[in-house]
């Protein structure tokens, strides 16, 4: 993983890498991801929202139920 890392040319590419492997994200939930759907919270926690969106111009589609996930400090960031 290390070496996907460094290869990545920018800090989006980087945060998808580490959100697939650490989170368990699909691939697809990962491409359904929209800035609304990102939850910064001091106080409960930073989290991630995976919202049914059906089917979306990028072929993405979320496969599993909705769900919140915590998001470790290093995402905080």
């Amino acid at each position: 993983m290390q070496q996907g890392l460094e290869a990545t040319p920018n800090i989006r590419n980087t945060f998808l890498i580490q959100l697939l492997f650490n989170k368990g994200l699909h691939i697809g939930e990962a491409l359904a991801l929209f800035m609304e759907g990102f939850i910064f919270d001091h106080g409960k926690g930073h989290r991630i929202r995976l919202v049914d969106r059906r089917e979306l111009e990028n072929g993405a589609i979320l496969k599993t139920a909705e769900r919140e996930m915590y998001v470790s400090p290093p995402f905080s960031k």
